[in-house]
């Protein structure tokens, strides 16, 4: 029987944990742009306790001018469940609206989840984006690319950012890119309030302040931090993806800071990242961001096959050390050759990748798996153990 490929994004298994009261959660990274081109967006809500309901949330749809646009009071019971394109769930006139926002406010400490499926409307590519709050540290967002891949893929990054506040806020953009002696490029965004920027092309977008072209082949992290005395963070979320003649194929990535990462010495300093394959499968980039501003990030790192043997030859642990505000990515098969000496045994359907921050804080792992014929990639975080 032929194998069969699909348009597909990674599900991550949630953890209920305690939301204080009237807790407002903006959402981010959605567009409805029709049925003939771009993306349309299914809102999706999960009442991840058992022992009560989730009454009212409410939720609330702004515009790319920061405009309100729709409003809808959800109920949930009990582990309940609700997903439904934005269209069904605030109004068949949202349908062409573009880049939007919503925002979520849980009034009775439920433990809710939010988040979204955005859609591409050529391909029927999905990926998640879920609900988070803004954070008052630096942002990366890793995996950022402006380059041809293997097997004629061809790469490129999104970016939308919201300003969730009541007043507008500027953020400094900075490329950090990958390589020997790089150079960092910056730009400065500034946004109103409640308004959203979407920017197809973030690499070209930065280096077009400088009125120049980007590199034919280039790929690292976008940062971002608030100027002008200001301590806030916007949301953003990235979106990396292979263009073909059908149309795109690409995965959300969130925007991440200190507190996802593990440190040495701490209650966390383990992370586990499960659903890899070798590149028989699916080939796989695995890769690793510092998100400590002042130190490094020490890294010890094991694979395990589907059935929990252990992948590492001779026992020895994948060492990656990265300076503060490091990252480095690469291919699992790669990291074998080159640190081990030895290749990943072939035919890899599921491997999981522990880690332990040996030394330093906020060390992040994730990974980037890629359909050898689509060239669709999910994104898959790295989860701290509880």
């Amino acid at each position: 029987m032929a194998t069969r490929h699909f348009a597909a994004r990674a599900i991550s298994a949630l953890r209920a944990s305690p939301m204080p009261v009237a807790t407002t959660t903006p959402t981010y990274g959605f567009a409805n742009d029709g049925s003939a081109s771009g993306f349309r967006t299914n809102f999706g809500i999960a009442n991840l306790r058992g022992d009560r309901s989730a009454d009212p949330v409410v939720v609330t749809l702004f515009g790319s001018s920061g405009s309100q646009l729709g409003q809808t009071l959800f109920g949930l019971k009990p582990y309940g469940y609700l997903q439904d394109s934005v269209t069904n769930l605030f109004g068949a006139g949202l349908a062409t609206i573009g880049p939007f926002a919503l925002k979520v406010e849980v009034g009775n400490q439920a433990d809710v989840e939010v988040y979204a499926s955005v859609v591409e409307n050529l391909t029927g590519d999905p990926m998640q984006v879920v609900a988070a709050v803004p954070q008052q540290t630096p942002l990366y967002l890793p995996a950022i690319a402006r380059a041809a891949g293997a097997n004629n893929t061809v790469w490129r990054s999104s970016l939308q950012l919201t300003n969730p506040y009541d007043v507008a806020r500027t953020w400094r953009l900075t490329y950090k890119p990958s390589g020997p002696n790089p150079a960092d490029v910056s730009r400065e965004q500034t946004l109103a309030a409640g308004t959203t920027f979407a920017i197809e092309d973030i690499v070209e977008w930065v280096f077009a302040g400088l009125g120049v072209a980007p590199p034919e082949q280039t790929a690292g992290v976008i940062k971002i931090v608030p100027v002008g005395g200001s301590v806030d963070s916007p949301m953003a979320v990235a979106r990396t993806y292979n263009v073909t003649v059908q149309g795109t194929f690409g995965h959300a990535i969130p925007a991440l800071h200190a507190a996802l990462g593990a440190s040495a010495g701490s209650g966390a300093t383990h992370l586990v990242l499960p659903g890899l394959s070798s590149e028989d499968v699916a080939r796989t980039n695995l890769g690793f961001v510092n998100l400590n501003e002042t130190g490094g990030v020490n890294f010890d790192v094991y694979f395990f096959a589907e059935d929990g043997t252990l992948l590492n030859p001779e026992g020895r642990p994948y060492v990656v050390a990265l300076s503060a505000g490091g990252w480095d990515q690469d291919r699992i098969e790669n990291r074998f050759r080159n640190s081990f000496g030895a290749e990943l045994p072939a035919n890899q359907r599921a491997i999981t990748v522990a880690v332990e921050v040996k030394a330093g804080a906020a060390g992040f792992v994730y990974a980037s798996v890629v359909d050898n014929v689509t060239g669709d990639p999910i994104w898959i975080s790295g989860q701290l153990l509880p």
